[in-house]
């Protein structure tokens, strides 16, 4: 069995826990022993270096955006990766297994790699990151296209045709097939992402979000068609149009997977293209996975889905790099944490709201904002406006040892979403020890019961149930102890396997 995976982070650095359950269960499907063990191709916009390489072959397609129905040559990598070198190891591979094949007679029959070889990174040269708003990817691609201006020339520079997407306004029902068209390029003072006029050396971004998913899903078609697969797996909307494409070339089953829906990242707030890109994913497919009940409820109630093609695998954790020597805890100065995005959807001013009022009743209280994001800037004016002072550290996006050891330093962790599909952070602080308190809808709770819960918004509720648990250190004692047993059967191996038997159930199980 082979599937072809389409995703935006395969780490937790970018997106948090969608990172986290991609490679969890990329990964757990890859080690799987017979009969279910599972190829799995993982396509990225990009590296980043923390992707597990160990486990991982990395794969970099040079040419991932050449097809013959868009005459377009392939874009350089912003990384300024050769692709000249790219083509010269690949013949020269070619060339050898050629000639071992002469002399070794005829291959023996195909069979499935090794759990070490089994899963590939694909990526192809995007800017695209999870939660982009608009504004966000034009500031982007415009730092990137300046980015490519300051550098030196290649020594084989790429020529790009002015082969671009649509120049129109976006609409609520995007057409996600249509094909490019050539143009004449805009007035660029006009424009923060520079046209793309004949001859130009630079990358063919999109000029907006919606052409830039569009085009990388050209792009992932196109890499697509040099891969045999069996089953399509796309995580989250952007991925939806590429996903899409690939269905109505190949005829492969299609999955999509709802970590989160724009209902549930931006509620009342939510975009009408993106929610349409979604529900065409949704009509299109022939299994949905959300990654708990309560997401699978809030899809049903903001989306026409049929009910027979939703299924719920619960999201999983891996064990967090060693925290060293456990630290002797201040009693008088307890650590409240916060782990995640710095986003409106987490609601971290939920967490330092109620940390002021923790702080009134229980002055030597210390609390730790761990994350990064948007909101970065307002979260610092609030902290200043709440007068928490050196009460509160922000640490910005940790990970490995640094973040076992920052969950294994806290007293109580906070878990503050407005939204929360699942809650993957609030199984790591569990694996350690952490009392946690966590939003009453969270999807975590369904797996889980060794937790306090609050209403979502409730700054009051959190702050009492912090106050809580820092006066009762039986209680934090009793649910430290629940937690540890309920989490240690909660592995990636377990949604895994619930995943294998869709990929059969679609696909046909092994001969």
């Amino acid at each position: 069995m082979r599937v072809l995976m389409l995703g935006w982070d395969f780490s937790p650095r970018l997106s948090g826990g969608v990172g986290s359950a991609c490679q969890g269960l990329a990964n757990a499907l890859a080690r799987a022993a017979e009969p279910l063990a599972t190829e799995v191709l993982f396509v990225l916009p990009r590296t980043l270096g923390d992707e597990e390489p160990e486990r991982v072959r990395l794969l970099v397609e040079a040419d991932a955006t050449r097809a013959p129905e868009v005459e377009r040559t392939a874009p350089r990598r912003v990384e300024a990766v050769r692709t000249s070198a790219v083509r010269a190891h690949v013949l020269a591979a070619q060339a050898k297994e050629a000639a071992v094949a002469e002399l070794e007679g005829p291959p023996p029959p195909p069979t499935l790699p090794p759990p070490s070889e089994a899963l590939r990174l694909l990526t192809i040269d995007s800017p695209l990151r999870p939660y982009l708003s608009p504004e966000d990817y034009g500031e982007l691609v415009h730092a990137l296209l300046e980015r490519v201006r300051r550098a030196p020339p290649a020594p084989a520079p790429v020529v790009v045709r002015s082969v671009v997407p649509r120049a129109e306004p976006v609409v609520d029902e995007p057409e996600l097939g249509r094909e490019p068209e050539e143009v004449a390029a805009p007035n660029a003072a006009s424009n923060p992402v520079p046209a793309l006029a004949a001859d130009v050396r630079v990358p063919p971004y999109g000029r907006t979000l919606l052409a830039e998913v569009e085009r990388y899903a050209r792009a992932v078609l196109a890499l697509a068609q040099r891969q045999s697969f069996d089953v399509i797996h796309a995580h989250d909307w952007m991925t939806f149009p590429a996903a899409l494409l690939l269905q109505e070339r190949t005829g492969k089953p299609l999955i999509v997977h709802f970590h989160s829906c724009e209902a549930e990242r931006r509620g009342p707030l939510a975009k009408a293209d993106v929610r349409a890109i979604e529900q065409a994913a949704l009509d299109a497919a022939e299994r949905v996975l959300c990654v708990s009940e309560a997401s699978a409820r809030t899809l049903r109630a903001h989306y026409a889905v049929q009910f027979a093609k939703l299924r719920v695998v619960h999201n999983a954790y891996a064990p967090l790099a060693s925290a060293g020597p456990a630290r002797k805890k201040d009693a008088q100065a307890p650590v409240v944490l916060y782990v995640g995005r710095l986003s409106e959807q987490k609601a971290p001013d939920v967490f330092l709201r109620a940390a002021a009022k923790v702080l009134a009743r229980h002055p030597r209280a210390r609390f730790v904002l761990a994350g990064d994001g948007e909101l970065y800037p307002e979260l610092k004016a609030l902290a200043r406006e709440l007068e928490l002072g050196r009460a509160l550290r922000f640490t910005g996006f940790i990970d490995g040892s640094e973040l076992a050891e920052t969950y294994a330093d806290a007293d109580v962790y906070v878990l503050s979403s407005a939204a929360e599909p699942f809650g993957i952070s609030a199984l790591e602080a569990l694996s350690l020890g952490v009392p946690s308190i966590v939003p009453r809808t969270a999807g975590v709770t369904e797996v889980v019961r060794s937790v306090l819960r609050f209403e979502p918004g409730d700054v009051e509720g959190l702050a009492d149930k912090i106050v809580a648990l820092l006066e009762r250190p039986a209680l934090r004692g009793e649910l430290a102890r629940a937690g540890l047993r309920e989490v240690k059967k909660i592995r990636w191996d377990r949604p895994a396997r619930a995943l294998r038997a869709i990929y059969d159930e679609l696909a046909g199980p092994p001969s």
